[in-house]
């Protein structure tokens, strides 16, 4: 075949050459694009697996008894309320007494909920005078002895700053908060 036949050749199916090129150029293209769609589908599935297992971690364990439809022991996610418990165990029954309860406070794991009955006596439970000291504002923190509002203001800023007290003799580490104070406010205080 010599140049001048190639020529003739070539003007005669420029149409048909240039579509084969195009359809050819166009497979290409799209093999390529599918396989990037495809790799980077399947990151976003490996990372929403990663993430969706990452968040079934974060549960706590709460224990909630009296005046509720179904008492008992229920894994939830961390930042549960205490309403959400309520529905989470079928709802309060109709005598239940939430006035000593916060619906809106955050559980924490290990905790347990009694839900009152109107009409119960409260039995007074030693650690339920005590003041939690992670829990407790200015004023309750300044009625304890050698606690004033400064100190107690000093204890929310340690609390805030390092985190929850772990044990009751961590309220030492507070500026200013030494043995003899410590001795005489122990017998007033929890951690929960």
């Amino acid at each position: 075949m010599d140049l001048y036949s190639l020529k003739r050749f070539v003007a005669r199916y420029k149409l048909y050459i240039t579509i084969i090129l195009i359809l050819i150029c166009g497979y290409v293209y799209v093999s390529g694009h599918d396989k990037t769609e495809s790799e980077e589908l399947k990151k976003d599935v490996v990372a929403s697996t990663a993430h969706a297992f990452h968040e079934e971690e974060k549960t706590i364990t709460v224990y909630i008894d009296g005046a509720v439809t179904t008492p008992g022991i229920y894994i939830v996610a961390e930042d549960t309320r205490l309403y959400m418990l309520f529905e989470k165990a079928g709802g309060l029954c109709e005598d239940a007494d939430i006035g000593n309860l916060n619906p809106a406070s955050l559980l924490k794991d290990g905790q347990k909920i009694t839900v009152r009955k109107i009409g119960d006596i409260e039995d007074i439970d030693e650690s339920d005078a005590l003041i939690d000291i992670n829990h407790a504002n200015k004023d309750e923190l300044s009625a304890l002895p050698g606690i004033g509002q400064s100190r107690a203001l000093d204890i929310i800023n340690y609390r805030n700053e390092h985190g929850p007290f772990a044990t009751i003799e961590d309220i030492m580490n507070v500026s200013g908060i030494k043995e003899n104070t410590y001795n005489k406010i122990k017998d007033l205080i929890k951690v929960n």
